[in-house]
């Protein structure tokens, strides 16, 4: 039994489009990936699976644009459905938005800043106190090591 899940209707502004798309396409994918790697044998690795990644991502897309004139709805256009189509593939196979800064060569230094205020939370008598931000939340700077693994180092 398969479920529809509903893409983005097109009303939006282009980042706000781009990333609801991108959130759809890669959402719908990793469930289709899933379901894959539970009726094969298992899950696969490395090439195999970005290539299954992006004929799946392209499955996804193709199905969306063929609901949409079926129903009379504008369909993205080539450029923005390869602009989806990236996104979708860095959030399944990659880092999310920090991909295209890592595959980048003339970037050397990825650097996350947190808000300045920490989350806050309510208590059940509803009065508002500061939260400490969690350890893997601290700001840090992304760097690629020997052997092109990703070090983390503290900012202090």
């Amino acid at each position: 039994m398969t479920t529809e899940h509903t893409a983005p209707v097109p009303t939006l502004d282009r980042d706000d489009l781009l990333a609801q798309w991108a959130r759809f396409t890669a959402g719908e994918a990793m469930r289709r990936l899933s379901a894959a790697a539970a009726d094969d044998e298992g899950p696969l690795g490395g090439e195999d699976y970005r290539r299954r990644a992006e004929r799946t991502i392209r499955q996804v897309l193709d199905e969306a644009a063929q609901r949409a004139l079926n129903q009379g709805r504008p369909v993205l256009n080539a450029s923005t459905e390869r602009v989806v189509a990236q996104r979708a593939l860095a959030q399944v196979c990659g880092l999310g938005p920090l991909q295209e800064l890592l595959e980048d060569p003339d970037i050397e230094n990825i650097i996350r800043r947190l808000p300045e205020r920490p989350p806050r939370r309510h208590s059940h008598a509803g009065a508002a106190r500061g939260v400490a931000p969690a350890p893997h939340l601290r700001p840090c700077r992304v760097r690629l090591g020997p052997h092109g693994r990703l070090h983390r180092c503290p900012l202090v």
